[in-house]
């Protein structure tokens, strides 16, 4: 098949003359001179190999050739407009997809209202979700599996960019009935006297957690290691105690739990947007950044 090579200015200026009925009024609303118009009219048929418009006293008419290619010209420019149109969306952040990892504390807790925030603003968005635990997280970022990641924050070295969003306390955590759970606050020395659950070992719980018993000097073995969920269930069959994330407690839910303020020291585990280095954001993921900074601002500014 014969590729014909007609640029857009050229079916624009062919189509214009047909709509307008003749070259002058064609010239005057594409604010172009006559002769630069036929100039462009002839240049087109010269690519084609046929005359486009016959002239004669009573202005134009279209050729065979004219008339073949007048719907194929327009649909052509129709189809531009649309797709020009959806680039303008994509590249103002109303239209597009976003891939967004996640701490699982996070997808379920303030990761919902966020997103039902933004697509009330750009409702043409669509987000995929993944939930990964912290060391995941960062590789599918770094990889360019996620667009954005929302985490703690990386280990130092790490390449990966990382903007502080809000603080999740660390809080003592306990069955329902069990007498700590009567106290308001307790100190992280108390997980010495009593069975300690803990998260899995590539958590970002319990790096935390292991990171606070050995500044303080506090000999704690755990009696578990386990994933957060089987580690709430443990610590609600009264089988031991534990330190979670106030976010990951809103995770597993509060049913059969107790959970008072941990103290001396007060940890929180700082969360944040993770973005790989020297990779620019779609306009959308853009905005979903601003987003999220403006929301946390908010909440912790309440």
């Amino acid at each position: 098949m014969t590729r014909i090579d007609l640029s857009l200015r050229q079916l624009e200026a062919f189509t214009s003359i047909v709509a307008n009925g003749g070259f002058r009024a064609a010239a005057d609303m594409l604010h172009v001179s006559q002769p630069a118009l036929s100039r462009t009219i002839q240049l087109a048929e010269a690519t084609l190999g046929t005359s486009l418009f016959d002239r004669g006293n009573q202005g134009v008419e279209l050729t065979p050739a004219g008339k073949q290619l007048l719907p194929i010209a327009q649909r052509i420019l129709r189809e531009f407009d649309v797709s020009r149109g959806e680039l303008a969306e994509f590249l103002a952040g109303r239209s597009g997809r976003i891939t967004l990892a996640v701490l699982p504390s996070l997808g379920i807790t303030i990761i919902p209202e966020i997103i039902s925030s933004f697509l009330s603003d750009f409702p043409a968005v669509r987000f995929s979700l993944e939930d990964y635990i912290a060391g995941a997280l960062e590789e599918a970022v770094m990889e360019g599996k996620a667009d954005l990641g929302i985490s703690v924050r990386p280990a130092a070295g790490s390449p990966l960019n990382f903007e502080p969003l809000l603080a999740d306390d660390f809080a003592f955590v306990c069955a329902h009935g069990d007498r700590m759970g009567e106290k308001e606050e307790l100190p992280w020395s108390v997980f010495v006297e009593r069975p300690f659950v803990a998260t899995s070992p590539n958590s970002s719980i319990r790096t935390i957690t292991d990171a606070v018993f050995a500044r303080s000097e506090l000999a704690v073995e755990p009696l578990y290691e386990c994933n957060l969920s089987i580690a709430a269930a443990l610590v609600q069959a009264g089988l031991g105690v534990s330190a979670f994330p106030r976010l990951a407690i809103g995770l597993i839910g509060q049913g059969g739990l107790v959970a008072r303020k941990l103290i001396d020291p007060v940890i929180s585990r700082q969360l944040g947007i993770i973005t790989r280095p020297n990779s620019s954001l779609s306009s959308a993921a853009t905005n979903l950044r601003l987003r999220l900074i403006e929301k946390c601002w908010q909440q912790s500014a309440e």
